[in-house]
């Protein structure tokens, strides 16, 4: 319904806003699928995301050529190196 909608206009925003963390897995008790799985969620998929809506975002930025089309991609604390190192941590 939405994809219907947005054929004739286009798409102006586009935010990326998920992703997953492991469960608590530090160090050695990495595993690889875990991490495969987390890449995947976090930067593969959102690349894949944005391929897929390229040609709206195009077409939005079409009818507003002065502000074109905008996608951002969001992180949180779980994207930080500094906040989740245990001796980099506030209140380390």
């Amino acid at each position: 319904y939405y994809l219907a909608i947005l054929a004739h206009t286009g798409l102006n925003v586009l935010i990326n806003n998920a992703g997953i963390s492991g469960k608590g897995a530090k160090g050695s008790a990495l595993q690889a699928e875990q991490l495969l799985k987390t890449y995947s969620t976090n930067a593969v998929a959102p690349l894949l995301f944005t391929r897929t809506l390229l040609p709206l975002l195009k077409l939005g930025a079409g009818h507003n050529v002065e502000q074109g089309s905008l996608i951002v991609n969001m992180s949180s604390i779980l994207g930080s190196i500094k906040l989740n190192h245990p001796t980099m941590s506030p209140g380390a």
